[in-house]
């Protein structure tokens, strides 16, 4: 009886220990599979990050490339009203721009949106805390009605997210910047924001990041060399 006893204690030890060592196991199992998952989803969503920066910052030099040839296109323009030419058929898409009923002539329209655009060259200028719609139509000589119809047909948009809308992609190209460190809530600040919710906001908005994130993903895309690029 001693020995059968024994021989049940030796085989519930035994089953003890298989059972913890399969216990174990299958939470080690578990854990790797845990682990690849967010290994898979982390690398997805770097890969997607990545991406929005590639983008956002090509459009933004894009853009400020495009900008650097208005004022050359104002002079092209003033030179054929000053020579009486009849205006170049690439000048005259500006009648799909607005409707029949606009209240400005082509032309009015044309010059009132090449001024803003020669105007928001200065980041000065949209970058100033107090700026609103009467200082800029003074700026360019006009009045706050054309204005806003101009920046309403041409952009789809109000002054003041148009103004905003200058300030992110500002924003964008200086958090791109390796050598400017500022930080994020005196960068807002700078753009003339009066809020980081609205700063924030109207970033992720524009790029679908955070201003932090941006800078993070922007950051590590500058130092990969193109072996890293060949690896993704």
């Amino acid at each position: 009886m001693e020995l059968a006893e024994n021989a049940i204690v030796n085989t519930q030890l035994r089953l003890e220990k298989a059972k913890k060592k399969t216990v174990i196991l299958i939470a080690i199992i578990i854990l790797v599979l845990i682990t690849i998952v967010l290994y898979v989803q982390y690398h997805k969503k770097s890969k997607l990050y990545k991406a929005i920066v590639k983008q956002t910052g090509k459009a933004a030099m894009t853009e400020k490339a495009l900008h650097e040839t208005i004022s050359e296109l104002e002079q092209k323009l003033q030179t054929v009203k000053e020579n009486e030419i009849d205006t170049p058929e690439e000048l005259l898409s500006a009648e799909e721009l607005h409707p029949q009923q606009s209240p400005l002539s082509n032309d009015k329209y044309l010059d009132i949106k090449m001024r803003l655009e020669s105007l928001m060259l200065n980041p000065q200028v949209y970058t100033t805390n107090n700026i609103n719609k009467d200082k800029v139509a003074k700026m360019i000589g006009t009045n706050r009605t054309y204005l806003s119809y101009v920046i309403n047909d041409s952009y789809g948009m109000t002054f003041t997210k148009f103004i905003n809308s200058m300030r992110i992609k500002e924003a964008v190209r200086r958090l791109a910047d390796l050598k400017d460190d500022i930080p994020i809530k005196q960068l807002a600040t700078d753009l003339g924001f009066n809020s980081m919710t609205t700063f924030y906001s109207q970033f992720v908005a524009e790029t679908g990041l955070t201003p932090a994130k941006y800078r993070e993903q922007s950051l590590v895309m500058q130092n990969k060399t193109p072996y890293d690029d060949n690896l993704d």
